[in-house]
């Protein structure tokens, strides 16, 4: 009887270590720290660093689906510590300012938060928010611009 039971717990052990090594990892999302970047509306550039809250806030960039084809990049941008005003979110593939993609609010208390999904693949991606002229010109001070760090989606 006890021979059964061992026999039975190790050959479940091993077909469960089994099930485990043959199982592929997902494309996982990826958190980058926000801080202040470039020029507004001169250059964009990603911030230096990853992996943590930036002192303006995080970003969380994600590609579901099948590693390797992603068909969409899912990004959560939380700004902090932000000059107040209206921004309008864009999603860059490593170079330039990308594409527009979202607009956010940042309220008085120098946050906001904004949910984006946009059509890519897979690739080097970072977020920037450039505050509107308009906007600026309302704060009377000039445009604020915060980029994510670059981060890697498969």
């Amino acid at each position: 009887m006890k021979r059964t039971v061992i026999a039975t717990t190790v050959l479940g052990l091993a077909l469960s270590g089994v099930g485990l090594a043959s199982a592929k990892p997902g494309n996982g999302a990826q958190k980058s720290g926000v801080a202040a970047s470039g020029i507004p509306y001169v250059a964009c550039s990603a911030a230096s660093g990853s992996g943590s809250q930036g002192a303006n806030g995080f970003a969380v960039l994600n590609a579901p689906g099948k590693p390797g084809s992603p068909r969409k990049i899912v990004v959560e941008l939380a700004l902090r510590n932000a000059q107040p005003g209206i921004y309008d979110v864009s999603l860059s593939t490593g170079s330039g300012c990308g594409t527009k993609v979202a607009t956010l609010t940042v309220g008085a208390n120098g946050s906001g938060n904004a949910s984006i999904a946009s059509p890519g693949g897979a690739g080097s991606y970072f977020v920037v928010a450039t505050q509107t002229v308009a906007s600026a010109l309302a704060n009377q001070a000039p445009p604020a611009q915060y980029a994510s760090a670059l981060v890697a989606l498969r």
